[in-house]
């Protein structure tokens, strides 16, 4: 080769090289600019991606100056096979930070976006759309639980309400109404409904449909549910043994759904749709470093198929304040029970619907939990 042609490739190599640490260097930056490492693992990487980019450089030159052909074909190849690995490496895991940037930087205490204080507890409500499209509608809450999650005692309280509870509805002005009906008036309308009814601030709200849900458990590998007896499903024709069962997303909402397989019929439900919740709660906390490394992905899951009030950086936050409790979370259930009957709603003042009258019992003890999972220092029974 001659001495033009040997510049000409030696400029080339060295605008490749110079790709290689400007795509290292911009991974390193993104790694300090997030804080997800502490300082000394920082100077660690840092002196690690210095000396890879030193041995490359070092196989670069003896490519180019190195006497012996067959010499410097092989520390040709060994430069351009360390240069691919840093240049991949570097790109995926910058891409990587980049759909996990906002929860890398609300660990590192730099996300300025979010406006509320998840240090203290708080009421969200979790509703379950009864739709399949691909994207969330306006429809009959399936499912309605309210979470207290308290990080100062590391408790969550889950409070399962039966779909057709007799409750009233904020948007009747508090006329009688199925809890479901009252997910035909919007998200927000059934949320503060069951705020009313239970005499608690309900201020967050998430709702997904069973679409976004088989997604969401997908993304997490699947859950483990704990069955207390051998059925099959009505529909859905899937069977569960007593004891433990391994579920994907379909099998999952097929657990969460059944009610004709057994007496209690929606309690049952009830406690499986709390049951699943747990098991996901347990599944993430167990999983910290996945959830945070595939968050854009499970957030992509649930495109079109999950609605919160919160914006992204709370949603950030809160999933922040979940990841640190990781391991430590302590889960109470409860639902609250009642006796079927029949009557007119607001909602369909015509005619007459099955109705659960709610037991005032149950109903109370539930108003006391609510309260005990909302102190800051909760004080053992």
């Amino acid at each position: 080769m001659d001495r033009a042609k040997r510049r000409k490739v030696t400029k080339i190599c060295f605008l490749l090289y110079l790709g290689v640490v400007g795509s290292v260097g911009y991974l390193l930056w993104n790694i300090h600019d997030a804080g997800m490492l502490p300082q000394q693992y920082e100077l660690a990487a840092l002196c690690l991606m210095i000396s890879l980019l030193l041995f490359e450089g070092m196989f670069f030159l003896k490519s180019r100056m190195h006497r012996e052909k067959g010499k410097r074909i092989g520390s040709g190849v060994m430069a351009l096979l360390l240069g691919i690995a840093l240049f991949g490496g570097s790109a995926y895991a910058s891409l990587m930070l980049d759909k996990t940037q906002d929860v890398l930087r609300a660990f590192a205490g730099k996300d300025s976006k979010a406006t509320q204080d998840f240090d203290k507890p708080f009421i969200m409500y979790l509703s379950g759309s009864d739709t399949r499209s691909k994207t969330l509608q306006k429809s009959r809450s399936d499912v309605n639980i309210l979470m207290v999650m308290n990080p100062t005692t590391n408790k969550i309280f889950l409070l399962n309400t039966p779909r057709d509870y007799y409750i009233p509805n904020a948007a009747g002005g508090g006329a009688m109404d199925k809890l479901t009906h009252c997910g035909l008036y919007g998200i927000e309308n059934s949320m503060k409904s069951l705020g009313n009814f239970y005499g608690v601030p309900v201020k967050h709200y998430g709702q997904i449909n069973f679409t976004g849900f088989e997604r969401l458990i997908d993304a997490l590998g699947g859950i483990t549910v704990d069955s207390p007896s051998d059925f099959t499903t009505y529909k859905s024709n899937i069977h569960f043994t007593k004891g433990i069962n391994q579920c994907n997303g379909k099998q999952a909402l097929a657990y969460a759904r059944e009610r004709h397989a057994f007496a209690t019929g929606d309690n049952a439900r009830g406690e499986h749709q709390m049951e699943v919740i747990t098991a996901m709660v347990k599944k993430a906390s167990n999983n910290k470093l996945s959830v945070i490394a595939n968050y854009g992905s499970l957030l992509n899951s649930l495109d079109g198929t999950f609605v919160t009030d919160f914006s992204d950086g709370d949603l950030s936050a809160l999933i922040k304040t979940f990841l640190n409790g990781a391991g430590k979370w302590k889960i109470e259930r409860y639902a609250v029970t009642g006796t079927g009957g029949k009557a007119t709603s607001f909602s369909a003042p015509n005619s007459y619907a099955y109705v659960t009258y709610p037991d005032t019992n149950s109903v109370n003890e539930a108003k006391a939990k609510l309260t005990k999972h909302m102190t800051v220092e909760e004080t053992e029974d």
